[in-house]
């Protein structure tokens, strides 16, 4: 965006990890990378070679240490630094078998000396802050491990900081999940990338919204992994729909809202807010050669993605399908 900074927090997950015990190795030494793990250390380290890096930070850990050098190989004048804050989460589970755990365990009990979900968030948020301070309009890396940039995400996106939340689908190694900040904006806009597969993870749920700023017949903007998405409340129900017209990406949201159908403020085309489909094309007025009448030329309009929606309390969540 012109004229406003931008701070990329660029958080990676260490590449794959040497565990022929298949342990919840957690905090324990000499965890390294696997052979596979070092390749593909070097295909995370590609898709950041041309990112104008000011630092790159890694926890302690050996295997997040030789992913920050793999990376620092394309950045030699960027300065790897540790912190402790990046750390694996602190569980008693340490040093067990996976086999030997139960169907459901929980890695956050508090009373078995564990951090808390909540714990965890709170030093990756604290970190963050001292991040942007410092390299504000600047990018950095932060090499940490699968749990605590998952929480990190959740926390950011409005998902309660509980150990249901802490159980969704990990993060892959090697991933990049970026937090980019703008000057005066309250939330970062979130995306996250594996390079390996040069594809999103899906299936997320994040909060969009809530019910009470929503009332039936209205609308409001919001951001769905990035996305500029716009949120319609039917009669009661609610929907998630894209945010651009699939004609000239007008901002949907903008024009008019009547029952399930979406008006574009620039050139009228409609569309099935429930559904996406295009109930009328956008059309575009002209003068005729004599007198004083107009003509209406039909314009090429696109049907437009919409999201799954389900609420919690007064939360709205969504998620790409």
């Amino acid at each position: 965006m012109r004229g406003v900074a931008e701070t990329h927090i660029i958080f990676v997950r260490h590449a794959d990890v040497h565990n022929p015990g298949n342990l919840m190795y957690g905090r324990l030494p000499r965890f390294r990378l696997s052979k596979q793990g070092l390749k593909d250390a070097e295909v995370t380290a590609h898709a950041l070679a041309e990112e104008p890096l000011a630092a790159i930070y890694t926890s302690p850990l050996i295997r997040a240490k030789q992913t920050a050098r793999t990376i620092g190989k394309y950045h030699p004048e960027a300065p790897i630094r540790e912190s402790a804050s990046l750390l694996e989460i602190r569980s008693h589970y340490q040093g067990q078998a996976w086999s030997s755990f139960p169907r459901h365990p929980n890695f956050y009990d508090a009373s078995a000396g564990d951090e808390t979900v909540a714990d965890v968030f709170h030093r990756m948020q604290r970190l963050m802050s001292r991040l942007r301070r410092q390299h504000n309009g600047g990018r950095v890396v932060c090499v940490s491990h699968g749990d605590p940039i998952k929480i990190i995400r959740a926390g950011y996106l409005g998902r309660p900081l509980t150990v249901e939340s802490a159980r969704e689908p990990d993060p892959a190694k090697g991933c990049l999940l970026r937090f980019t900040w703008l000057d005066g904006e309250a939330q970062p806009t979130i995306s996250y990338y594996e390079p390996h597969t040069q594809r999103r993870l899906v299936g997320y749920w994040e909060r969009v919204g809530s019910c009470a700023a929503i009332p039936p017949g209205t609308m409001q903007a919001a951001k769905l992994e990035g996305t500029q998405v716009l949120i319609a409340n039917v009669d009661g129900a609610l929907y998630v729909m894209a945010d651009r017209c699939g004609h000239m990406n007008t901002l949907l949201h903008e024009g008019s809202l009547q029952g399930k159908c979406v008006t574009c403020p620039l050139h009228g085309a409609q569309y099935d807010v429930t559904t996406g489909k295009v109930l009328q094309e956008a059309r575009l007025r002209r003068p005729r050669a004599r007198g004083t009448g107009q003509l209406l030329t039909k314009l090429p309009t696109h049907p437009r993605p919409t999201y799954d929606v389900r609420l919690e309390g007064d939360d709205i969540f969504a998620r790409i399908r």
